[in-house]
């Protein structure tokens, strides 16, 4: 339930990154939050290297802890499934040029952009059939986005 802003400053955000040792991977899958919050702007390209309170911004400061944290290990990000919130998938891409990082793209996968999953959830959020379904759907876009993505991985020793 957190937004990239919230997630700076929440106890499950940023200082449990910085309290827990560095890991290899980090999978970050933020913006569904601030994009149904209406809070803060999505800002512009300027955002990713000055880092205001936007959610360019903030993602960007994310990416950034990570990396200072863990410098070492790779990121992966992900788009919002919901084609609509165009936005918010092209900063995240943004972002994921900027960074070099691999992106898998959720608007664009079939499960995430079936009838079952867009008209399933029950007061906004999945049930346990698509929860299955979303892990099996991330399963796949994460194992073809590190298979397309062997030089980025490479270095990684599992």
């Amino acid at each position: 339930g957190l937004t990239t802003e919230s997630w700076l400053g929440h106890p499950k955000g940023l200082s449990l990154l910085k309290s827990t040792e560095p890991q290899q991977v980090y999978i970050l899958a933020l913006g569904i939050n601030d994009a149904s919050d209406n809070g803060v702007p999505v800002g512009n390209f300027a955002d990713i290297q000055n880092k205001p309170n936007t959610f360019l911004g903030n993602y960007s400061r994310i990416i950034s802890e990570i990396q200072t944290h863990a410098p070492s290990a790779k990121i992966i990000i992900s788009t919002l499934a919901n084609k609509e919130k165009v936005e918010y998938n092209n900063a995240i891409l943004e972002l994921a040029e900027y960074y070099h990082i691999p992106a898998v793209r959720q608007d664009q996968n079939g499960f995430f952009q079936s009838y079952q999953y867009q008209y399933g959830m029950v007061v906004g959020h999945p049930t346990a059939p698509l929860y299955g379904g979303m892990a099996v759907a991330m399963e796949e876009m994460l194992t073809n986005c590190i298979l397309n993505n062997s030089s980025y991985f490479r270095a990684l020793s599992l």
